[in-house]
């Protein structure tokens, strides 16, 4: 740069000897120089890193709700499909002894009304519990499909840029560990709780268990069928 200012301090006399006319290169416009030369590497250096930086947030991100999504849904389906069982259970231990119950009617006319009504009001609670449980099913069916919607619109590119982190942050270390329970791959053997804090901006340290990145997040990582194997999962 010196060398440039140099030049045009030459340039300036072959202009005053063809042009008779005296320009001078003085300290401020070197200076101003400068500034156009430092403005120009920040606006085109740092531009394209922050649309670098941009487009890797946006990937951790998708794959970080999706995770998110199909642990907490998975879940939740697991307490539903128990709650269906129970009622299911419930339902035909109630069946049978309305069958025990006519028989017994059929053998003593004087309990017949009394076994009529009682079937009647037990045959209004299995009506109600199976509309719960189906009420309860139906309440859990938009829950998976959000979940799968959320998988389903992971993109191939999300994936690459994600593989492409040699470095990964500390939260997306514990996505892939949570997706490699899914899997069932295998934790390290030295698991404990731990504070950790995940923002230099949030001084908060939260108790989580040690990462198993080593054992386990790394291999969902380099898992070349990842994608599929998420899109793809057995939900049942």
């Amino acid at each position: 740069m010196g060398n440039v200012h140099l030049m045009v301090t030459d340039v300036c006399d072959i202009f005053m000897a063809k042009m008779r006319r005296q320009v001078y290169v003085t300290p401020k416009s070197y200076l101003a120089y400068l500034q156009a030369y430092k403005e120009l590497y920040v606006s085109k250096y740092y531009g394209e890193l922050d649309i670098s930086e941009r487009n890797f947030k946006i990937g951790v991100e998708k794959i970080d709700e999706a995770a998110i999504s199909i642990a907490k849904m998975e879940v939740k389906l697991k307490e539903e499909d128990n709650v269906l069982q129970e009622k299911t259970q419930s339902v035909n231990l109630l069946l049978a002894d309305l069958e025990i119950q006519s028989a017994k009617a059929k053998l003593n006319q004087d309990q017949v009304e009394a076994t009529t009504l009682q079937c009647q009001k037990q045959a209004a609670t299995i009506q109600q519990e199976r509309e719960s449980a189906n009420k309860d099913l139906q309440a859990a069916l938009p829950a998976l499909q959000k979940a799968q919607s959320a998988v389903d619109n992971l993109d191939p590119k999300d994936i690459q840029e994600m593989k492409a982190n040699n470095k990964p942050h500390i939260i997306i270390k514990y996505i892939l560990d949570s997706v490699g329970i899914f899997f069932h791959q295998k934790l390290g053997a030295q698991v404990k709780m731990t504070q950790y804090q995940f923002s230099k901006k949030d001084p908060t340290e939260y108790p989580m268990l040690t990462e198993s990145w080593e054992e386990c997040g790394m291999a969902v990582k380099n898992d070349a069928n990842l994608l599929n194997k998420l899109k793809f999962f057995e939900k049942d």
